[in-house]
Order: C-alpha cells, then structure tokens, then sequence
C-alpha cells in the first residue's frame, strides 16, 4: 500500500512562477489558476506513511509505525497525465523503459481532483500550485479494516510537484503491447510488496 501511495503521492515543492501574479486581494501567494489538462513530469514528494488501530476500550487512535520518505528515483520517471474527456493516467519508466501504466478517471472541483477507479474515489488532491508549466499537489489517503474487534488503519499524507513535460517518445511501442492494469488493484498489488 506504501508504494501504492508513493506514485499517488509524489511531489510538493513550490515553485516560483515567472508569471505576473493577479494582483487581486484573494490571489493570495499560490497560483491555482492554470489548466490541469497535459503532461506532468513529477520532480520531487514527500510522503508520510503512518499504521495503526484503534484501541477498542478508549476508541483512540495508536501508531505503531510512522515513516517519511522524500525526493525521487533517479533511474525513474513518473507522468501524470490529465486529459479533457476526464480521463486520467500514471505512466512509469525505469532507465528509459516503460515500465507500467494506469488509466483511471478524474474529475475537477475548484482545487481538488477526485481520481476514480472503477466508480470509487482512491484519491483526492488538493492543488496548492496550478500554473502553465508548475503543478503541485497535497492529499491523504486512508485504508481501513477489521481483524476479530480490532479496526486497523493505514495512511499516507504526500505532498507532490510536478512540471509541466511531454510523455517520452518510446511511449507508444510499448503501451501497444502491454495491456492496460487496473490502477487500484496495482497499487494494492505493490504494497503489499
């Protein structure tokens, strides 16, 4: 589930636009204006992953293992793609090879993106910089279950950063012999890792 989580969560340094900001009183110092719609490349995320469960008699929260792990794969390279049908993919290389890809939905309210797999929300971003050419996002994602009278959890939190790219030009041979993998049940699949 963690790296599940890493790929949805990858990237949240702010950058600086070059763009003349409005200079309107609810600008405020994060531009969200921009399009989601293209290629994005990440560049750099943070993510915090945290488990634990529920104590039955004071119905608290425990953590039993927090872990934070930041910055990106230099022998991989992550897009994420928006298009203007709702349509929404991951595209992984390793050393200039496609490796795996994901097509989900997506669906854009104000700053958060709500991205679908088979009707059901697994993620939901919140975007705290949408320009030309800069996207970040943060976003938490949690999964629950029940052993005997004991509910479980995982979370992660990311904080993800993105410019704007195109997708390699190798992409198309590969994805023409690779079939499509359902995102959620892969993400699962690598977590359990």
């Amino acid at each position: 589930m963690k790296k599940l989580l890493i790929i949805l969560i990858t990237i949240p340094l702010i950058f600086n636009s070059c763009k003349k900001e409005d200079d309107s009183p609810n600008s405020g110092s994060n531009n969200t204006s921009g399009s989601i719609i293209g290629t994005w490349k990440l560049i750099d995320n943070t993510n915090t992953y945290t488990t634990g469960y529920i104590d039955p008699v004071f119905l608290t929260e425990v953590e039993t293992n927090t872990e934070t792990n930041s910055g990106i794969d230099p022998d991989r390279d992550e897009y994420w793609r928006y298009t203007d049908d709702g349509i929404f993919s991951i595209f992984n290389y390793s050393n200039d090879t496609l490796n795996n890809y994901y097509h989900m939905e997506y669906e854009k309210n104000g700053n958060e993106i709500e991205i679908t797999d088979y009707g059901d929300i697994i993620l939901t971003q919140t975007i705290t910089l949408l320009s030309s050419s800069n996207f970040n996002w943060g976003g938490e994602y949690e999964y629950t279950w029940e052993i005997n009278d004991t509910s479980f959890f995982e979370r992660s939190t990311y904080n993800n950063e993105y410019i704007k790219s195109q997708l390699p030009s190798i992409t198309t041979e590969p994805l023409n012999k690779k079939k499509p993998v359902n995102g959620y049940n892969s993400f699962l699949k690598r977590r359990k890792k």
